[in-house]
C-alpha cells in the first residue's frame, strides 16, 4: 500500500456546522469529525496527514487539519456500526485543497495516496 498523502471526505452542513464535527479543545483547535468508514490498516498511515472537509468532491475542502488521531467506535446513531471518528487540528491550510482526481463518482471520502497536496492547490 502506498503511503498516505491526505484523508478528503464530503461533510455537508448542519445549519450554520459541518455536520458530525464537535470541538475537543477550544485552546488547541481540535475537533472530532464523526462517522467515516476508514479502514483499521489505513489508521496509522494517516496520523499527521492532512484531513480536508469538503461540502462536494467539486469544491475546494472548507475546513481540515493535521489528523492527530483516528478511534473507531460503534456509533449509536448507526445501529451500533462501528465508524472511525477522525481528530484533527485545524489549521489554515488545509483549506482551499481540491478533491484528488477519482473514477468512482459515488465515493464519500478518500484516502489520497498519489497527489501532492501542492498539485491540489
Amino acid at each position: 500500500m502506498s503511503e498516505a498523502v491526505s484523508l478528503h471526505v464530503i461533510c455537508r452542513q448542519e445549519g450554520s456546522r459541518p455536520k458530525g464535527l464537535v470541538l475537543v479543545d477550544r485552546d488547541t483547535g481540535a475537533h472530532d469529525s464523526y462517522s467515516w468508514r476508514v479502514k483499521d490498516e489505513q489508521i496509522a498511515g494517516l496520523i499527521g496527514k492532512t484531513f480536508c472537509m469538503h461540502a462536494a468532491k467539486s469544491e475546494l475542502s472548507y475546513l481540515g487539519g493535521q489528523i492527530i488521531e483516528i478511534r473507531r467506535e460503534p456509533i449509536e446513531a448507526n445501529d451500533g456500526e462501528v465508524r472511525a471518528i477522525v481528530r484533527f487540528q485545524v489549521t489554515k491550510d488545509a483549506r482551499g485543497i481540491a478533491w484528488p482526481p477519482t473514477s468512482n463518482p459515488n465515493e464519500y471520502h478518500q484516502v489520497n495516496t498519489e497527489v501532492p497536496l501542492d498539485r491540489l492547490r
